[in-house]
This record gives C-alpha cells, structure tokens and sequence, in this order.
C-alpha cells in the first residue's frame, strides 16, 4: 500500500506494520446474527411529538441548477456540506441557505475526483472528503481552497467522520477496517478492526456501513445489517442493535468458465441476497444519536430513529415531513436530501419531546 501524502506535506507512515491493528473484542461466537437478534429489537416504535419548522429550501425545480445529482451530507456549525456527483463538487452552504463556496471537478489531479463515498464537516469549518476510485483523502479548507490530499493507496476508503479534536476516522475496505488520522498533518496514527470476531470475519458485501463523529469518539453502524457501535476516545466498543431488526445479507457465489487468451479459466461471482438496507445515515448532538433508517417499514425514508450515546438506549422514533435519501444532523438545524423529481435540500428546525433532544 503507498501511503505517502499528495499535495500539501502530510507526513504518512509508509509501512501499516508499524500500526497497532487491533480487534476491539475478541469474543469468538458462531454466527453474528445470533449477537442481535429480533428478540433484542423494541417490540414496537414510539414515536415522539416533534415540532418541524422549516428554515429554507433549495432545488426541487427544473429551473433550479445548484444541485444536480447530490448524494452525502455532513452538517456543523458553518452549515451544511454537499456533494454533487452531478459536478463532481464539493458545495458548502451555510445555515441561512447561501451558498459559500464549491470546490472541485471529474479527475484524477488534485481537488479533482471520481467516486466520492463521504464527507465530513470539520471542527474549523473545513471538509473532508474519501474518494473510493482515486483512492485518497481530499481536506478543503473552510474558505474553500485544497489544504492537502493524503494517498490511501490499496485501502479503498468508504466513509469519514470528523472527531471533536480535529482527527479523523476513515473506514475503509480492509478487515482492519477504521483509520485513524491526525487531520493538522495527515499521520495515521492508529488502525482498528471490527468489534467482536465473528463482525470482523464477515464477507466485505455484507458488512458496509458508516462511521460519524459523536461525543469525545465515534459511531460505527451497518448500513445493510443489524445495530450500531459506539467507539470511545479509550477505542472501548459496546454495540447495540437497531430499533428494527434485519438480518445480514447472504452471500451467494457462482462458479463458471470464461475464454481469456484462448485459455479457458475459471470465474467467481459473488452477489448479496436478502439485501436489505438499514442504517442510512447517521448524526449526533449532545447525548443523541439520529439513525435515518430504512429498513422494510412502510415509512422507510421518513424515520429518525433515537438512541441513548450514553448507555444505547432507544429514546423513540420521529417521522420526517417528506422523505429523504440523506439526512445530516447539525447544531441548529436537521438538512434533508431528496428528489422532488428534481433535487431538493431543505434546513429545519426540530425541537422534539422534552429532555430527549433539541
């Protein structure tokens, strides 16, 4: 793997084995559907009182040209960060609705990019952005302007959360899957495994999710599987299941022939059946995390479920007024992403039942 940083001078370790690669739990068990399962779940959704006050909207006309394929979000105190592989852009806009700055294009130099797969809104007001195909870390800073780009060569990056110390968590396609990163230069300066063995054992397909920043460490959650993990700055990991169960996909590989070269060689596929999306998105403020779940309810889209950051209790669900491919949890506002056909983002203000979260 080449690690060494592009750009600005990021100074990566060339070699991981000087990593410290450890699985936070080695409690070996058979299956990992057995560790959540329908039991473990709510018996049923309570959903709470919520007030939705809506604060501004962009898009949702054919008139409108600002967002033309927008996919991740990523709130904070400056407002929220967009991407729009429409633009293969980077778009921040503030908590007013104004648009501040936009940043990048389709390529393999620098502050270009292909296949981004995440963003994170960073403490100082910049971003962080994982590109799967170029394969490295993008830092924008908050003025809009290419602070560095750090070669994650081999690691396949997948999803970025920002930590309150200005760190940052890259997921990535490796058994030994969380990155830590300084974000001031670009050191990777630990690399974790999956909490409990039979979860880090799990085929790639079946084991995808998302990490995002909550407290003083972060939130691991499956996005095509059961429950969520809370990592603290000690690297301890407890992890809990969702409101709604599913079970992790199956995978299903098929054996074949193919001609290459007039040589007849043997080919794999391999594919997920029973695939079923979860987890969403993911966002925290205060002492709550927001799961933005799908799942096979028949409000799928619309549901914020609640849980406890402190002991992973479920607090309750609330129902979003439309629905929304993603969903960004700021300090001030909940943003929403949908297609209306068009697309369309909208800020709102959501004071939800009393002592839960604000």
């Amino acid at each position: 793997m080449d690690l060494r940083p592009l750009g600005r001078p990021l100074a990566v370790p060339a070699l991981l084995a000087c990593l410290s690669c450890t699985a936070f739990d080695e409690e070996v068990q058979s299956d990992p559907r057995e560790l959540w399962s329908e039991e473990d779940v709510v018996a049923e959704r309570t959903f709470l009182p919520a007030v939705m006050d809506s604060l501004w909207s962009i898009g949702g006309t054919e008139a409108d040209t600002l967002l033309l394929n927008p996919y991740w979000l990523s709130a904070g105190a400056e407002g929220v960060t967009v991407w729009d592989g429409g633009r293969n852009a980077v778009i921040r806009i503030s908590g007013e609705g104004e648009v501040l700055w936009t940043f990048g294009r389709e390529g393999g130099g620098p502050g270009e990019f292909r296949t981004v797969r995440g963003i994170a809104q960073l403490p100082d007001g910049g971003a962080a952005v994982v590109d799967n195909v170029n394969e490295r870390l993008t830092i924008i800073d908050r003025e809009g302007r290419l602070a560095g780009e750090t070669n994650l060569s081999g690691l396949a990056p997948e999803s970025v959360a920002s930590l309150y110390d200005g760190s940052l968590v890259v997921l990535t396609h490796l058994a030994e899957p969380a990155f830590l990163i300084s974000n001031d230069n670009g050191v990777v300066v630990d690399s974790m495994g999956f909490p409990s063995r039979p979860y880090h054992d799990l085929p790639l397909m079946a084991r995808q999710g998302r990490v995002v920043g909550a407290g003083t460490g972060w939130v691991f959650g499956f996005t095509a599987g059961n429950g969520w993990w809370r990592i603290g700055g000690d690297r301890a990991a407890e992890g809990f299941p969702y409101a709604e169960h599913a079970d992790f996909p199956g995978i299903e590989t098929s054996v074949g022939e193919a001609v290459v070269g007039g040589r007849t060689v043997t080919t794999r596929s391999t594919r997920t059946t029973e695939f079923v999306s979860t987890a969403m998105d993911f966002g925290a403020r205060g002492d709550t995390l927001f799961v933005h779940y799908y799942g096979e309810s028949n409000v799928r889209g619309y549901l914020l479920d609640l849980f406890s950051l402190a002991n992973g209790s479920y607090l309750g669900s609330v129902l979003l007024p439309a629905w929304a491919r993603s969903v960004a949890i700021g300090p001030d506002a909940i943003y929403t992403l949908a297609a209306d056909p068009f697309p369309v983002l909208t800020a709102f203000r959501m004071t939800v039942g009393e002592g839960v979260a604000r």
